[in-house]
């Protein structure tokens, strides 16, 4: 028998008799589980923008296997592989995901008690965008790594593919990412950051970010390591951004 107290907790039940098959085959050992998550959220993260961009039967394949281990968060990590509808230019010369493919994507997970949450980088790691001739004004630097926090345009775009891409998840959060900005205050921003500092600079882009992610009812999750080289700002960020650690 399998008891619960939510429908999750009943599919989980399930999750372990499958695990208990897997192990046992038809005979199975006569025994009582009391079973409940450690850890509220079990996500995993696929990088769907370089190399190969799975198709949308592979998402739902690796969905369900995920489910079997009982992970309930999957985030699909995107720079530029994606259809938006405003800036068709992006992503055009390989695969894209499409509204319609997350859109189905969302369900599937659904009916297996995952969160998909949705995944966009919105400062450094824009390279394949920032070097397209339309947005390379928007860049920091020549190196066209990081979105420029001085130019005001930069947060239209940002607001354009966020009406693009978020309305496609049901998820309530969203990673911005806003890891890895190597050349912040090495081009536009530089006369700036002499004012304000590295770290506030880095925090004053994260509260715009937080403002349009708000617009569409989402809380943020981002990455720590530059925050964590500027601890001076931690206290100055909203409580309701999660921080997301990792180590090199």
């Amino acid at each position: 028998m399998i008891a619960a107290e939510s429908a999750s907790g009943l599919f989980y039940g399930v999750q372990t008799m499958r695990q208990l098959v897997r192990l046992h085959g038809r005979r199975l050992p006569q025994l009582v589980i009391r079973d409940a998550p450690a850890l509220a959220e079990r996500g995993v993260l696929l990088d769907v923008c370089r190399s190969k961009v799975p198709t949308l039967a592979t998402l739902k394949e690796v969905v369900e296997k995920l489910s079997f281990f009982k992970v309930n968060q999957l985030q699909l990590h995107n720079e530029h592989a994606y259809h938006f509808p405003r800036h068709p230019a992006i992503g055009a010369e390989g695969a894209r995901l499409t509204n319609e493919d997350i859109l189905e994507l969302d369900a599937h997970c659904r009916r297996h008690h995952i969160e998909l949450v949705p995944n966009l980088q919105s400062f450094g790691h824009m390279m394949h965008i920032l070097t397209l001739p339309a947005y390379r004004h928007l860049a920091e630097s020549p190196l066209c790594w990081s979105l420029a926090p001085t130019v005001e345009e930069g947060y239209r775009l940002l607001d354009e593919l966020y009406a693009d891409f978020l309305p496609a998840f049901s998820s309530s959060q969203f990673n911005v990412n806003c890891d890895e900005t190597w050349d912040l205050g090495a081009g536009c921003s530089a006369t700036h950051m002499e004012k304000v500092g590295p770290g506030r600079l880095y925090l004053g882009h994260i509260l715009r970010v937080r403002e349009l992610a708000a617009r569409f009812g989402r809380r943020i999750q981002m990455w720590a390591d530059v925050v964590l080289k500027h601890p001076e700002i931690i206290a100055e960020l909203p409580a309701d951004i999660t921080l997301i650690y990792w180590c090199y």
